[in-house]
């Protein structure tokens, strides 16, 4: 459940909150997930595992990413 909530921000804001709903909505869960650690932790979990699924659909396996951690290393190591 959302609720509307007045608070006090710069007149551009303002105007550009009420222009843009995308904007305002991002904003409130921005809002509700900064007064709600718990839940950034979940959207951040969510957001890695649909990272994780479109890598892996592209074709990237797991054998690639340590090859790569590998290489990495040993360019640093130089």
């Amino acid at each position: 459940m959302t609720v509307d909530v007045a608070i006090p921000v710069e007149d551009s804001a303002a105007l550009e909150l009420q222009r843009d709903p995308l904007k305002r909505q991002a904003l409130g869960e921005l809002i509700s997930d900064w007064l709600r650690p718990e839940r950034r932790a979940g959207r951040l979990l969510a957001a890695m595992d649909r990272i994780a699924a479109d890598a892996r659909a592209k074709g990237l396996t797991e054998e690639l990413v340590e090859a790569e951690l590998a290489g990495h290393q040993a360019e640093r190591q130089r």
